[in-house]
């Protein structure tokens, strides 16, 4: 089957590793703070106001009759066994990062991720809401509470004290509200995924010194699904904006210098492909946190070697995208390694050129979907931790289930090769055609084995695509782009927010994420008032009717919502994950070592 030597080689390396290895050896001890710290639940969770993020919830309407009390940290408790303050935590880089500008990145690599959100903050984040959770929350971060005081204005109060780290030119200063007023202009003129904010926002405004108002120009419930869940929504020094005159602090390829944050840590060094170094912030404004001396994330590309680190004991964490095979042998022949296990957020989909030849034909786009056998794509690219998608990932907020579309929209989504074929012939080719399977050579396991085995389902009816790997900087220039032809596969994005989801089905919407090229004329209004509503009945009726008709149109390709899997050393503590990365920008300041 598809890879299977591959594996069965890594799983060799695996147990003539775990047999040559012995325990790794322990840290010495550093020394402790003298204030200890707080629980990480107790310093993640100031009294707020929160808004609900759900897919359904309407944003409160009513104003405040007086401004949310401004969050004080809780009192330290006496120092007591638990959490422990000291030591180097080692994690991993996948791909070395191509610029340091993460406010422009269209998305960011959940590794880069992890770097700049342990340096950065941004108004509000995600959390686990347990121990070993796959749920979460949207919490608070920068933003102490945040609420529409109308239905088109949206208040964020935001927490008082915070210092920019101690470094040149920002040296220390309180964060304010004229900060999150320039970072937010910014990344909206740099990134164009922003842009169906852009289009709805009529004026963002720095009230006062801690609060910052939204004004839209209609009802827009998603707005903080845009301030919370992008991936680069960090908030900067205003003083960023003088790079180009000021070359003694540098630009953003000099991360050492201009990278400045409110974040846990703040950045020492970055080593080409080899490591970035960072190290605790002592005047973080979650007071005790974080519990580590330092943050090191090695580049490590290759399978084979972060299997040897892992198992010898010098890498402490390997969070997510640990294949299914990998994770599994794991679990059996070291048995200390902590495994854990959510169901992605980020499943394998595949877009197509819908406004050309032949995938311009429903006739065409349905047979491809026809020629997905779900049931043994579990199986076979998976095996078996996966459960079946219909037109959308299971985890989509409003997903419908396949017995919940009427009899003839089913027909579209269960494996039938005959009648693939069939409808092949009746939009005049009976022979099938040739086309180019677009994929990125870096997603790894089971993105690979995912990609491999839709591309040969697709062969079998005649769809003969051939699967074509292409480098980061090709890939990503086909994002900006839009240019590339038949199909294209991509990590699916912001599957949990059906707003920023479906707007990008949108005929209006860039082509940066309206990857399809996707032109509806019934669809849009649906999309339309979808965006608006504040009434739960009508949200979910709307959802409904616009899942009813991408399964008649067919605008993309959804393998099976895999598992992904984190591995961290017995010694790591509180790692907790989120979805299927750690807690986003939290994980770094909450873990501890227990070695």
């Amino acid at each position: 089957m598809f890879g299977r030597n591959r594996w069965f080689a890594l799983v060799l390396l695996l147990a003539l590793t775990l047999a040559a290895c012995g325990p790794a050896a322990e840290a010495t001890p550093t020394s402790q703070p003298t204030q200890a710290a707080p629980p990480p639940t107790a310093a993640l969770s100031p009294t707020v106001t929160q808004v609900p993020s759900g897919a359904t919830a309407a944003p409160p309407t009513a104003r405040p009759t007086s401004a949310p009390p401004t969050a004080k940290p809780t009192s330290a408790p006496p120092a007591v066994a638990g959490p422990k303050y000291g030591g180097t935590a080692i994690a991993y880089i996948r791909d070395w990062p191509l610029e340091w500008d993460f406010q422009k990145h269209i998305k960011s690599a959940r590794h880069f991720r992890a770097i700049h959100q342990s340096v950065f903050n941004s108004l509000a984040g995600k959390a686990a809401t347990g121990t070993k959770s796959c749920e979460w929350d949207i919490v608070p971060d920068l933003a102490q509470s945040w609420a529409w005081t109308s239905d088109t204005t949206f208040e964020v109060k935001l927490a008082q004290g915070v210092k920019f780290q101690n470094k040149a030119p920002v040296n220390g200063r309180e964060m304010t509200s004229e900060d999150v007023l320039w970072s937010w202009k910014r990344i909206m003129e740099m990134n164009p995924r922003m842009d169906a904010l852009k289009q709805t926002l009529k004026e963002m405004q720095a009230v006062d010194r801690y609060t910052v108002r939204f004004q839209t120009k209609n009802p827009f419930p998603t707005i903080m699904s845009y301030l919370a869940f992008g991936t680069t929504d960090n908030i900067v020094a205003r003083e960023s904006g003088d790079f180009s005159r000021d070359k003694t602090w540098g630009d953003w390829d000099t991360p050492e210098k201009s990278w400045v944050g409110t974040g846990p840590f703040t950045f020492v060094k970055a080593v080409t492909a080899v490591r970035v170094e960072l190290k605790r912030n002592p005047d973080y404004f979650q007071k005790g946190l974080p519990y580590l001396d330092s943050l090191v994330f090695l580049d490590v590309p290759d399978m084979s070697t972060r299997l040897a680190a892992m198992t010898s004991g010098k890498l402490d964490l390997w969070y997510a995208e640990v294949p299914v095979v990998i994770a599994a042998s794991l679990a059996r022949m070291a048995p200390q390694l902590q495994v854990q296990r959510c169901p992605t957020i980020t499943p394998l989909v595949t877009f197509m050129r819908t406004d050309q030849p032949p995938l311009n034909d429903v006739r065409v786009r349905r047979a491809a979907l026809m020629a997905l056998d779900q049931e043994n794509y579990v199986k076979t690219a998976f095996g078996g931790q996966a459960v079946r998608s219909t037109i959308l990932p299971p985890l989509n907020a409003g997903y419908l289930k396949l017995d919940e579309f009427s009899p003839e929209l089913r027909r579209n989504m269960e494996y039938n090769p005959a009648e693939a074929k069939r409808l092949l012939a009746e939009a005049g080719y009976p022979n099938g055609f040739d086309t180019v399977f677009n994929a990125y050579s870096g997603y790894g396991s089971p993105y690979t084995e995912a990609m491999e085995t839709m591309s040969q389902m697709l062969n079998a009816v005649g769809i003969r695509a051939k699967l074509t790997y292409l480098l980061r900087a090709v890939y990503d220039q086909q994002t900006v782009s839009g240019e590339w032809q038949g199909f294209r596969a991509a990590k699916a994005g912001d599957i949990e927010n059906p707003y920023v989801h479906f707007g990008s089905y949108h005929s209006k919407t860039p082509i940066v994420d309206n990857k399809s090229h996707v032109v509806d004329r019934e669809l849009d209004p649906l999309i339309e008032q979808f965006a608006i509503t504040t009434d739960a009945a009508k949200g979910a009726d709307l959802l409904k009717r616009i899942q009813y008709r991408l399964a008649d149109q067919v605008y993309i390709l959804v393998a099976p919502n895999h598992y992904d899997y984190s591995i961290a050393q017995p010694w790591v503590k509180d790692f907790v994950k989120a979805g299927d990365e750690p807690t986003s920008r939290f994980w770094s300041q909450v873990i501890w070592l227990d070695k």
